[in-house]
């Protein structure tokens, strides 16, 4: 494992399954649409939908002058929720699942199958070019060639 991934440095991560686990905020200069990520930002969902942005805790924090801001504050909150739910949206029912299983602290791994489907494919820098079924279809078609013996 690389030292930028036990740091859970997220400008640096390259594989979401080598990171070292969910962080409890990530800025919005951190976000590189890993599955995390995409599970933080659906769980902190009402929140983005508002046009804010989490908080972070931090017990000790002193109040300093904050930068000149040049856009609506609203504005990155709802471009990042905005962006998964309509990456989301191309995959119907499982999409949904996701939604609400996230809404419910679920953890990557205690996910279901059809929400944990909808992760993989809501992942990512870019959108998808393909729809989700045909996305689902490659995947199920790559995991049965490499273990034959699993039933999908």
């Amino acid at each position: 494992m690389s030292q930028s991934n036990l740091t859970g440095d997220c400008f640096r991560c390259k594989r979401w399954q080598l990171c070292p686990g969910d962080k409890t905020w990530y800025s919005f200069g951190e976000i590189r649409w890993c599955a995390y990520q995409v599970l933080w930002i659906l769980r902190h969902g009402a929140i983005l939908h508002a046009g804010r942005w989490p908080i972070e805790y931090k017990p000790e924090s002193p109040r300093r002058r904050g930068r000149q801001v040049r856009e609506a504050y609203f504005c990155k909150a709802v471009l990042v929720i905005g962006e998964v739910e309509a990456r989301l949206t191309t995959a119907g029912d499982d999409g949904k699942a996701l939604i609400r299983e996230a809404e419910q602290g679920r953890g990557i791994e205690s996910l279901t199958d059809g929400a944990y489907n909808a992760l993989l494919y809501a992942k990512g820098r870019d959108r998808k070019m393909e729809s989700y079924r045909a996305w689902d279809d490659q995947r199920t078609a790559r995991l049965r060639k490499l273990s034959p013996q699993i039933d999908f």
